[in-house]
């Protein structure tokens, strides 16, 4: 078994010790009793045989800013290791793809390839021509040792990264990947929609923000979506965004979240629905329809004086099963369509089946967790007519509440009092004595 090897001078002044790869030497400079100079260093070196690195080492110690200390090892020879150049092999067809010199609606997008956020986007192989590697003897390192890919950079570009091993490149964002003049891989990944969205259909991969109104239209985001103005009549046809929202006002609309969703002024008569928390920005209200998120639910204002039935859950993964009725759709439609091939049915079948399954584990896993670890949070005012519910657990509110968290503890539906400090922490004080008894469904 090789060792590391030390040597030292004459005086026991300098110690080298050579790597039991022969590719570094380190120096260790005692505090000596007469004057340490150069020539003492170069003779060591030139006597243990060192004749490669020695410039590699100064360069590498320049750049790190690395001095020479008294009884502390420094880098004084380095080798290398052997390179090579790289070819790419694309794991999508470029010809397939979107070109950003040429202008296209944002509603064609669709018709283009696109990659999720993770997912490989080419292979690099590392070709014949290798670069040997060298110790700091001066010999050759064989084919057999570590071999660096010496191109990688020629490839990667926006929205892009490679593997730790550099035998992938893949996308960072979810988007819309394109060769660029320098041979770069890209993902377009941003969209900005300037203008007002009315009776359409909008599929796209990526985040978007949307500037006008959406009405009347169905919208598929793969990624986040933001809507700075109101969203209206889309209880049929639906707003979804696998990423989070965020939205000012909508009316008579389906939100569906797969991560957070966030609104800011009013959601009436909607169908609401998130995966990773719903959240209302202060002085915001809930007026009617039905919230449903797995995780905690945060609102300001919930209801109407005028007694607008509002339902607020809490339940199993509503986004999937969102997505499960979406693919039962499709799948349905396509096999009634004649002009629908037998491959796309499979694979909608396919996908179908790996839904549910998650579903299902969803429920299981569900079924096991300590509900008590969610709560639905009201800030300000719940108006009669009111519904809450956490899983198997609800109860209605029959007359005006103000700041109050339901929870379950030890099996039983809690409502609390909230105090709201500055630094927005709760304050617990028990009023259930003041509302309905708890329903267990």
């Amino acid at each position: 078994m090789n060792e590391k090897k030390v040597y030292s001078n004459n005086d026991k002044t300098i110690f080298l010790e050579i790597s039991e790869d022969n590719c570094s030497a380190y120096l260790t400079i005692k505090d000596p009793k007469y004057f340490v100079d150069e020539r003492d260093i170069s003779e060591l070196l030139i006597s243990t045989g060192i004749k490669y690195g020695i410039e590699k080492a100064t360069e590498h110690n320049l750049k790190k800013e690395i001095k020479k200390e008294l009884n502390k090892p420094f880098l004084i020879a380095m080798g290398t290791i052997s390179k090579a150049q790289s070819r790419i092999s694309y794991l999508f067809e470029p010809e397939k793809c979107f070109n950003p010199e040429d202008p296209v609606d944002v509603f064609e997008m669709e018709k283009f390839y696109s990659i999720q956020k993770d997912q490989p986007l080419a292979n690099l192989l590392v070709g014949s021509d290798r670069l040997p590697g060298m110790d700091i003897f001066g010999n050759e390192i064989s084919d057999g040792e570590e071999v660096v890919i010496n191109n990688i950079d020629e490839f990667v570009g926006e929205n892009v990264y490679y593997s730790e091993n550099g035998s992938q490149i893949l996308a960072s964002e979810s988007g819309y990947p394109y060769i660029d003049t320098s041979s770069k891989i890209n993902i377009k990944s941003d969209f900005v929609i300037g203008s007002d969205i009315k009776g359409r259909d909008l599929n796209l991969t990526g985040n978007v923000v949307v500037d006008g109104v959406i009405n009347n239209s169905k919208i598929m985001i793969n990624g986040n979506l933001i809507a700075k103005s109101n969203i209206s009549e889309c209880l049929n046809s639906g707003v979804y965004a696998s990423g989070d929202i965020e939205i000012e006002f909508a009316e008579d609309a389906k939100i569906v979240s797969g991560g957070t969703l966030r609104f800011n002024k009013s959601v009436r008569a909607c169908i609401v629905r998130a995966d990773n928390g719903i959240i209302g920005k202060d002085n915001s209200s809930i007026t009617g329809g039905l919230i449903q998120s797995r995780t905690n639910i945060n609102l300001f204002s919930v209801g109407s004086p005028f007694a607008t039935l509002t339902e607020v859950d809490i339940t199993t993964s509503p986004y999937l099963k969102e997505q499960i009725k979406l693919l039962q759709s499709e799948l349905l439609f396509a096999r009634n369509n004649s002009k629908e091939n037998e491959e796309k049915i499979h694979t909608l079948s396919a996908s179908l089946k790996e839904l549910e399954s998650r579903y299902e584990k969803e429920l299981d896993e569900c079924s096991n967790k300590k509900i008590e670890d969610v709560s639905i949070t009201v800030r300000d005012k719940i108006f009669p007519v009111t519904s809450f519910r956490i899983f198997k657990f609800s109860r209605k509110i029959t007359k005006e509440t103000r700041k109050v968290i339901f929870s379950i503890k030890n099996d039983t539906f809690e409502t609390n009092k909230i105090k709201l400090s500055e630094e927005v922490t709760e304050e617990f004080e028990t009023i259930d004595d003041e509302l309905n008894e708890v329903d267990k469904i």
